[in-house]
């Protein structure tokens, strides 16, 4: 049917995607793979099987976090287990700053992210990705108490 998430939405495989293609053609596919289209009982499962595909395309590609982390995973890059000790280390101080504080990181890991995703430095946007998700933990974790 398609050879990635990004070629299943007509997109370029690449970090910053237009939300508005994204958005049209996940409309588009969900219309063309309805399985009310089908009458054969196969068929219908066919079209429910692509529904589901569609919809965890979609749902990877709309969140910025999963779409790195699946443009990475496609092109092979891995974090290295020094690059992890090191972020680990560092979120751990960062756990005792204030939320305003985290929310700065937050915004500099993502401008980060961007650049290197910009710039094909796939190795640095994997760590900020890793980096990311920690800060969003600690800043999840701490709107629930």
């Amino acid at each position: 049917m398609y050879k990635d998430y990004f070629s299943l939405f007509k997109l370029k495989p690449q970090f910053s995607i237009n939300m508005q293609i994204l958005e049209q053609n996940y409309i588009a596919l969900q219309s063309n793979y309805h399985p009310d289209l089908f009458s054969l009982k196969l068929e219908k499962k066919l079209a429910l099987d692509n529904i589901a595909e569609i919809n965890k395309a979609y749902q990877v590609l709309k969140s910025y976090i999963k779409r790195a982390e699946y443009l990475l995973q496609i092109k092979g890059i891995t974090t290295s287990k020094n690059d992890i000790n090191h972020i680990v280390e560092e979120i751990f101080k960062i756990q005792e700053s204030s939320n305003i504080d985290i929310q700065s990181q937050i915004l500099l890991s993502t401008k980060a992210m961007e650049d290197a995703f910009a710039i094909e430095d796939f190795y640095e946007a994997a760590k900020q990705v890793m980096r990311l998700k920690y800060l969003n933990k600690i800043q999840e974790d701490r709107s629930i108490i």
